[in-house]
């Protein structure tokens, strides 16, 4: 056969093993011609260590497979990610970071600060920090009927449902978190309610067992006292037609010597008591009617008008929303000191024989087989003794001198 150019042949597209190439042995030496199989020829290359790049291995088909690749085998590589289309091709216990994961009954564990939930933009996170704990332990979430918030220390939390605390385990700090008030719940034997009232601005809880200084009106059912009961004296108010008393107290100094004829009852409620203290000679006008708005007028005991002296006190109480009526007293010329059936001052000396006995108005009727002895205002120019007694059958007052 004439000689031909290699590239002239004709190309065998599926050689076997056992065909024969041309080959050149030592070609930088004796070049000697040589022929060889191709299984002579690829029996050397497999042997050999051969870097791919961008080359892809294709396992697939019958009988294909990549074996016997250990760590050993494993060198060092930049990126752990494997991308891949046909997931179902890899161990299904793989997690994976773009589809939803179901972890196994197995134990995971995170090192300290490497727990990190995104927010829903990716933008921020949240990361779990562990405290310094000595030993294991579990933290039990509860059973949920719905989606739930957990409730954070250094958080304000809204708590929509019930929660329940164990005698002596909620403790509230001071401000400087030096001491703690412990909130401990008495051996009730049945669930009971605190009802918080309505409040309108901060306020402060009252107490037992400390003085408390009410700033508004409070209303108390039955109320008993095993101690003092102070009450407070008010702002001084000047003599006038019509005297509005601060609700700062429940005794008061009138100053002046104008004329009373109404007391305005605005923050009073009927049952109120109040005392006046006169540091003038001022005139009290009995019953003067014609209230206007919160006016009401005073009812004397004796039904006369009365002035007053310095010093002399007048004690009232709200009758109705258009009354005030004398409770006690003294001093005033006009009336005496003290209302209806009010004790009088009764002064005695066995050794000259005499009694003082205090003017007063006409009593309430004496009980029955008794009678009532009192000293009283005629007129202007006269005063009387007086007993009221049983005559025919009904009491009957008599002036004796």
């Amino acid at each position: 056969m004439a000689n031909q150019d290699l590239t002239a042949l004709t190309e065998i597209t599926t050689p076997l093993a056992t065909d024969v190439v041309y080959v050149v042995n030592d070609p930088a030496g004796t070049k000697n011609p040589r022929k060889s199989t191709i299984a002579n020829v690829l029996k050397d290359y497999d042997d050999q260590t051969s870097t791919l790049t961008n080359k892809t291995i294709d396992a697939n088909g019958t009988g294909n497979a990549i074996t016997n690749i250990g760590d050993a085998e494993m060198e060092v590589h930049t990126s752990t990610k494997i991308t891949i289309t046909a997931k179902g091709q890899l161990n299904s216990a793989i997690v994976y970071t773009d589809q939803a994961n179901t972890m196994g009954d197995f134990l995971t564990t995170f090192k300290d600060n490497q727990l990190k939930i995104n927010s829903p933009d990716d933008a921020d996170g949240t990361t779990f920090v562990n405290s310094d704990q000595t030993a294991n332990r579990n933290l039990t979430i509860p059973v949920l009927t719905g989606d739930r918030t957990i409730a954070l220390l250094d958080e304000a939390q809204s708590f929509t449902a019930k929660q329940t605390f164990q005698d002596d385990s909620i403790d509230i700090s001071n401000p400087a978190d030096t001491f703690q008030y412990t909130l401990q719940a008495a051996a009730i034997t049945a669930d009971r309610i605190l009802n918080l009232p309505l409040t309108t601005g901060t306020d402060t809880l009252a107490t037992l067992g400390l003085a408390q200084t009410f700033t508004a009106t409070q209303t108390f059912a039955d109320v008993i006292h095993t101690g003092r009961h102070q009450e407070d004296k008010g702002t001084a108010e000047a003599a006038a037609d019509a005297v509005t008393l601060d609700g700062d107290g429940n005794t008061y100094h009138i100053t002046g010597t104008g004329t009373i004829n109404h007391i305005i009852r605005t923050n009073w409620q009927p049952g109120s008591k109040i005392t006046l203290i006169f540091d003038a000679a001022a005139t009290v006008n009995h019953n003067t009617g014609g209230e206007t708005g919160d006016e009401a007028s005073i009812f004397l005991a004796d039904a006369t008008n009365r002035t007053m002296a310095a010093n002399d006190t007048l004690t009232l109480v709200l009758d109705t929303t258009t009354r005030w009526l004398e409770f006690g007293g003294a001093g005033g010329a006009g009336g005496g000191g003290g209302g209806s059936d009010t004790p009088w001052t009764v002064n005695h000396d066995f050794a000259t024989y005499y009694w003082d006995m205090e003017k007063q108005t006409k009593p309430s009727d004496p009980p029955t087989e008794e009678s009532r002895y009192y000293f009283k205002t005629i007129d202007a120019n006269n005063n009387g003794f007086f007993v009221l007694t049983k005559k025919n059958g009904s009491i009957v007052e008599t002036q004796i001198a």
